[in-house]
């Protein structure tokens, strides 16, 4: 089996120091999720055919590992993991009608080998495979999509009301929900009026001042 380190960076602070480095140089908000991740993979052994919803740079330390890599022609910009073969995950499946089964014959194989250096877009498919024991360290990002800085940004500024903090009550009561309705639709009416208001500057001053 192979082993899988979490947030290796928590135990060695230089790592955390590269992380923010390569985050501000790819430029993605302070809101993201950014940690290393240390594989230890047997000889044979690796991972299916997959993409993930954040932007990868592997260094290879120990070993060699085949890494195959092939565009996403099924999705844009996917929120979320998926495993060829398994479920996806339901937010995904509302904005994604089918999977392939089996790797794109586009696929590129790249060897890794020790002191490489891969780059992983978001999105794209890959599979791996070692030969001999291989050990790599991952820089990982997940990064927010803009619809994340909207909805940090909306919920400081909705946070600020009463109304918006009152207790959402009757939402799930058959002769409430009429009541839950029309409360709902007084506060959408008052967020309609303040949305044009808003300007880019304003979101991006919440999620990431300068």
């Amino acid at each position: 089996m192979g082993l899988l380190f979490k947030e290796a960076n928590k135990l060695a602070p230089i790592l955390d120091e590269w992380l923010e480095n390569l985050r501000i140089d790819l430029g993605v908000s302070a809101l993201t999720y950014k940690r290393c991740l240390i594989y230890a993979t047997p000889d044979g052994k690796g991972t299916a055919p997959h993409f993930d919803q954040n932007i990868n740079f592997v260094l290879q330390l120990h070993g060699t590992k085949k890494w195959w890599i092939a565009p996403n022609s099924s999705v844009d910009n996917p929120l979320t993991r998926f495993t060829m073969g398994q479920e996806m995950d339901p937010e995904l499946a509302t904005y994604v009608e089918s999977m392939p089964k089996e790797m794109p014959k586009n696929a590129k194989m790249f060897e890794l080998k020790p002191g490489s250096v891969l780059f992983v877009p978001r999105g794209s498919w890959h599979s791996t495979e070692a030969e001999g024991d291989a050990l790599s360290l991952n820089f990982t990002f997940s990064a927010p999509a803009w619809v994340d800085l909207f909805l940090a940004a909306l919920r400081s500024r909705l946070v600020q009301s009463p109304d918006w903090r009152e207790t959402a009550s009757g939402v799930s009561g058959h002769f409430s929900r009429a009541e839950a309705e029309a409360k709902m639709n007084l506060l959408l009416s008052e967020l309609i009026y303040d949305l044009p208001n808003w300007r880019a500057e304003d979101i991006l001053s919440v999620t990431d001042p300068i």
